[in-house]
């Protein structure tokens, strides 16, 4: 799983997920556009909890206008977390090569 994340200079437009992972979202913060847009995670717990948050909130029926990523917050800062599985043909930067 790849994630990334960045801080929302206001509340979240939706109740909040409070994370409780041992990911730190301020860790990987940075540009949504940035190169393989995401911070691998690793740790399957973490990423065990990512896949049920994103599908917990993907299934509420409120969800529709901003089910672009999920609204967290981690020690108070409020995030927009992105989160996507992986592709086994991706390289470490969450790219994928074509062949030459």
């Amino acid at each position: 799983m790849r994630v990334t994340t960045s801080t929302l200079d206001h509340d979240a437009p939706a109740p909040a997920i409070e994370w409780t992972g041992a990911l730190d979202l301020a860790r990987v913060e940075q540009p949504v556009t940035a190169v393989g847009a995401g911070a691998l995670v690793d740790d399957p717990v973490d990423a065990a909890m990512l896949r049920a948050a994103r599908d917990a909130h993907a299934a509420r029926d409120d969800a529709s206008w901003y089910y672009q990523y999920l609204p967290m917050t981690d020690e108070g800062v409020f995030f927009r977390v992105h989160a996507r599985d992986t592709v086994p043909f991706e390289d470490e930067r969450g790219l994928v090569v074509l062949p030459e």
